[in-house]
């Protein structure tokens, strides 16, 4: 129970308003509810004389809309870098004075020009008393709207940021226990290699742990995804060959953290393991047209040579999500075989850090 609760206030504290231009649109409308509230209420029963001094108080309340939005666009920076509870209260307080001033000025304007008569002060009072009320009722409302959208887009960011950590490829179980081995038997033989060869593993690990919401250079994935094919050069020995061909690609180039990865080591479970002649993966980088485009060519074995290697897609269809949650639709991943060759092609935009 103790831990839900500790959960439950750390999200709460992490909700941030935002004060953008939605709110000036409620304030605006928050004023129209006012002075059809006070309407409603003054109308009645009302003097003829108050009607002229009522047109400047509802006069008023359009002045307060007005300011109010000025003021919360001017001071949005600061109030949306609070937390939720302290920025509501600031913004309160502020639409609140902003309310008071015009209405004791509309007051003391109405005194000078005589609207506002010295025997009906009291009534004047009243109605001041009522459009204060309203407002506050009315900014509290806005402000609990402006709250709830605020929870909302943060729970929207939360589970985005679940959802792509979800989807972010896992390394094999497999890969793992047989890497394990691969080192193991290096140890004796050769302890430098193998020293190279767990450092490499660590390495795969921790990036394995990295933030998946966050984007990485493709220099730093290019030696993810040469780290992983030495690790399975060791267990494979000659039967894996690797081409790799890298053209002019723009410096900073970034990519979603272990997208290329996953696709190699599909290219090596499904193409290199089952052929007994093992084979090479030819990996291929080009830029044009703001984009980059890379190519992944492997072998693909013969029917029955090992049918347990027919995949689900699963990795596939995880990278193609995490592409259209980072880059919508000018990102792609599709694959094909032909004479004996799986080609798998990915597209996405330039995007530099």
């Amino acid at each position: 129970m103790q831990n839900t609760s500790k959960t439950s206030t750390t999200q709460k504290h992490a909700v941030r308003l935002d004060f953008g231009k939605d709110i000036s649109k409620l304030l605006y409308i928050a004023a129209l509810l006012v002075i059809l509230l006070l309407t409603l209420f003054s109308l009645p029963g009302m003097a003829t004389t108050h009607i002229p001094f009522l047109s400047m108080l509802l006069g008023a309340i359009v002045i307060i809309a007005m300011l109010s939005s000025l003021v919360l666009k001017i001071s949005a920076q600061s109030l949306n870098s609070m937390p939720a509870r302290e920025s509501a209260a600031y913004a309160f307080t502020m639409l609140m004075l902003i309310a008071t001033g015009v209405f004791l000025t509309v007051g003391f304007a109405g005194q000078k020009s005589g609207l506002l008569e010295t025997q009906s002060v009291d009534i004047h009072l009243i109605h001041l008393a009522q459009a204060l009320v309203a407002s506050a009722i009315c900014f509290a409302v806005i402000l609990r709207l402006v709250y709830l959208k605020g929870i909302e887009q943060s729970a929207h960011k939360d589970s985005r940021s679940a959802n792509l950590q979800a989807l972010q490829s896992r390394i094999r179980p497999h890969f793992m226990f047989n890497s394990m081995n691969s080192i193991a038997s290096l140890i004796r033989k050769n302890p430098a290699d193998a020293e190279h060869a767990l450092i490499d593993l660590a390495d795969l690990i921790r990036v394995q742990m990295a933030d998946a919401r966050k984007l990485v250079p493709l220099t730093a994935e290019t030696e993810t995804c040469e780290q992983y094919l030495s690790i399975e050069k060791l267990r494979l020995g000659d039967r894996l060959e690797v081409h790799w061909q890298i053209d002019d690609i723009p410096k900073g180039c970034q990519i979603p953290s272990l997208t290329l990865q996953p696709l190699l080591e599909n290219a090596v479970y499904h193409g290199i393991e089952p052929n007994f002649g093992g084979g090479m993966i030819d990996i291929h980088y080009r830029h044009k047209n703001n984009k980059v485009y890379v190519s992944i060519r492997n072998p693909v074995p013969e029917i029955g040579d090992a049918p347990h290697r027919k995949g689900n897609k699963i990795a596939m269809q995880n990278i193609r999500e995490r592409l259209a949650r980072h880059y919508g639709k000018e990102a792609y991943l599709t694959a094909d075989t032909k004479a004996g060759i799986y080609c798998t092609r990915l597209c996405i935009p330039v995007v530099t850090g």
